[in-house]
């Protein structure tokens, strides 16, 4: 069994990083919040993923993550894992963002104002919408309500441990199954690409020691749009119209050159933010019919990409009229008069535009690129395999960090190839097999009329033998950029073979029919070898004192015997596979650190949570 553990140096570091990043925050009361430029400094240090993520929880953020910076942090070796951390910071600072020079709390705003310690949006049923003061109005006016392009989401695969993309690739299709190709052809790095996955509404997670990512685009979205959805903003007291009425006399007042005509708050304004509120509902209600509800059971639907699809087509559009609805309400805040209005319009425009808005313009568009056309909603892995292995690739689809009901599926790769294997079959030979024997032959003489002579059977030509080889398959040889050079496939490859030979050619020398062969093997389709190589026996030399045939053989000598010797000589094997040897399976196995600390971040599609480990061989 393998196991792969990480140096301790790069724990030694990310505890070092964080102690001068809490040593920083009490030197410095205006600490620079962390930037993508900080992200990729930590994980060019090697910092631990489950590190940067706690060093991400703990300070202030500034993080653009648009779809092209995106695709420069993967570049950059930043894992899914932190990406989705960087993306819950980012948007949680828009939702609680609060302007730098905002004003010192009255004693009336402290008794007024919703709390702020708890990060997570309450709806109006709850808590009220936050008292309107001079630096949320200013915040709200300064608002753009546009939107930049939705680009299709699509990474490219993640590079391999060595920081390289992979040089293979392999297709599964998460609908039927399919899996091509179905072995390992070759060793190295390979990037899983998991087809008609739907990324729209699920989390897909690969990694064997952290856990899948919690939490999704549809809760950022409808906890940002329930905050207002509830708004009621009433009827009109007679103490709002006097505080109107005293704020439009006070500005009027405090300007000598202004227009008789009293200031009035713009008449747009109240049915402005109603129409926005109203639009928010239509939103949050196209978002609600994402949700892949629970079976019998209690779990969360595995609902096919291809409903997703079909229910966002609405959506866009919904958030649309949203936006024009917002873009109205900061039009009407940036009128002239309109901070004459009454306080409670002000407070439930701010809310709209700063607590619903601000959160929904955040997350819509990470949303939208995986539902958008011409995405891909592939889900990609990288990991470094062996082609004399066979692997399980567990792909498990979480919603909000639940389990989903036949959300895991099992995807197997047989070996490409076997360490050995063994084959048998013919040889042909070009060790000779000669036999020698006494021919009677006629002198010319009278006497004696005859005489025996050595006769001798050269055995010329190929000779037929038995073989059965053992054959080392060769392995593929490293190349440059990430690529070998492939020395055996499916349908081809090398090996270095050996094994015994027994010889079939009739004879009548005493030289041993069995030998040893030894060459380079081709074998087709991993069946059939071909293999040139070397052939050592043994083969009757002349007798001794013998150096030809047709010498005389003296008289009660009886038949001379050849003398046996050791030769090589040049052979060629055709054999058949029999078996195979050494091949093994290799599984994912959870990580027991990662198990016991539930609260660890986990990885995203197309992620190798751990780029230095690889699966566990058993």
């Amino acid at each position: 069994m393998r196991h792969v553990t990480r140096p301790r140096t790069l724990h030694i570091v990310g505890l070092f990083l964080l102690l001068l990043a809490a040593l920083g925050r009490s030197l410095a009361a205006d600490e620079a919040p962390l930037t993508n430029a900080s992200i990729l400094q930590m994980v060019r240090w090697h910092v631990s993923s489950r590190e940067i993520i706690a060093t991400i929880d703990r300070n202030e953020t500034t993080f653009d993550l648009t779809p092209s910076t995106v695709a420069l942090l993967k570049a950059g070796g930043v894992d899914d894992s932190i990406l989705q951390a960087m993306w819950n910071a980012t948007v949680m600072a828009a939702a609680t963002a609060k302007p730098a020079d905002a004003a010192k709390p009255t004693a009336t705003d402290v008794t007024s104002r919703a709390p702020t310690t708890d990060k997570t949006t309450k709806p109006l049923t709850e808590s009220k919408v936050p008292a309107h003061t001079d630096a949320r109005f200013a915040e709200a006016k300064r608002v753009s309500a546009t939107t930049g392009p939705i680009v299709p989401y699509d990474l490219p695969c993640p590079v391999s441990g060595g920081g390289k993309p992979p040089a293979r690739k392999v297709e599964i299709d998460w609908d039927s199954a399919s899996i091509s190709p179905s072995h390992v052809d070759h060793s190295g790095s390979v990037c899983f690409e998991i087809h008609n996955f739907n990324d729209i509404l699920y989390v897909s997670g690969f990694t064997l020691t952290e856990k899948p990512v919690t939490g999704n685009a549809i809760d950022l979205l409808t906890s940002a749009i329930s905050t207002v959805t509830g708004l009621n903003l009433g009827t009109q007291s007679s103490t709002d119209t006097t505080k109107q009425t005293n704020k439009a006399t006070a500005k009027q007042a405090a300007n000598p050159n202004a227009p008789l005509t009293r200031p009035e708050c713009p008449a747009a304004l109240q049915n402005d933010v109603k129409a926005a509120v109203g639009a928010g509902a239509l939103l949050k209600d196209g978002l609600s019919q994402l949700d892949p509800g629970k079976d019998s059971s209690g779990k969360i639907n595995l609902v096919p990409l291809s409903t997703s699809q079909s229910k966002w087509q609405a959506i866009p559009g919904e958030y649309e009229s949203f936006q024009a609805a917002i873009s109205n309400v900061i039009r009407d805040l940036n009128q002239e008069d309109a901070d004459v209005c009454r306080d409670d319009v002000l407070a439930a425009a701010e809310a709209v535009v700063i607590e619903a808005y601000l959160p929904v313009k955040a997350a819509f568009p990470d949303y939208a690129s995986h539902a958008a056309g011409g995405s891909s909603h592939i889900a990609r892995y990288t990991n470094d395999l062996d082609a004399t292995s066979g692997y399980d690739l567990a792909v498990k689809a979480t919603y909000q960090g639940a389990e989903v009901s036949n959300g895991t599926k099992t995807f197997s790769l047989s070996a490409g190839r076997k360490i050995a294997s063994a084959s048998g079959g013919f040889l042909i030979s070009q060790i000779p097999a000669p036999s020698y024997s006494s021919v009677t032959v006629p002198t010319g003489m009278t006497t004696p009329p005859t005489q025996n002579v050595l006769g001798v059977n050269f055995g010329k030509g190929p000779q037929v033998g038995l073989v059965g080889l053992v054959n080392f398959n060769l392995p593929d040889i490293p190349w440059f950029e990430n690529k070998t050079v492939p020395l055996n496939g499916r349908t081809y490859g090398l090996a270095i073979s050996a094994g015994p030979t027994y010889g079939l050619t009739n004879g009548k020398s005493d030289a041993s029919r069995i030998g040893f062969f030894g060459g380079i093997s081709v074998h087709i389709w991993n069946q059939f070898f071909l293999t040139p190589g070397i052939n050592v026996g043994q083969f009757s030399d002349f007798p001794q004192g013998y150096t030809k045939a047709g010498q005389v053989i003296p008289p009660n000598t009886g038949t001379p015997q050849g003398v046996n010797r050791i030769t090589t000589r040049f052979a060629f094997g055709i054999t058949y596979k029999i078996k195979d040897f050494g091949s093994a399976t290799t599984k994912s196995h959870a990580d027991s650190a990662a198990s016991a600390n539930p609260t660890s971040q986990g990885t995203t599609g197309g992620t190798n949570g751990s780029k230095n480990k690889k699966p566990t061989t058993e």
